[in-house]
């Protein structure tokens, strides 16, 4: 078994696009499972983070909840289907 947990340092920029991340991480995968065919790769949900971090004026941080749920739901879309599991934690 694989498992991966993409930690959410791409969403630190003014624009996010979601697509071409999405697209960037299931060419991993998609790698990894061909790599390890007989490997299970388990895509862990990103974690929210505290609102401390992106509420701190001292830095620029353009990470919000709401960048990690929608890339969340986007990798959901894209993984779930019989060749990934994916595992949401809350």
């Amino acid at each position: 078994m694989i498992f991966l947990l993409f930690g959410c340092n791409d969403l630190n920029n003014v624009v996010v696009d979601y697509d071409t991340l999405v697209k960037t991480y299931i060419t991993f995968i998609k790698r990894l499972q061909k790599d390890y065919p007989n490997a299970k790769v388990i895509v862990q949900i990103t974690f929210p983070i505290s609102t401390k971090y992106y509420t701190n004026k001292s830095y620029k941080v353009y990470i919000t909840n709401e960048r990690v749920m929608e890339f969340g739901k986007r990798k959901k879309k894209e993984l779930t289907n019989k060749t990934n599991r994916y595992i949401m934690v809350m």
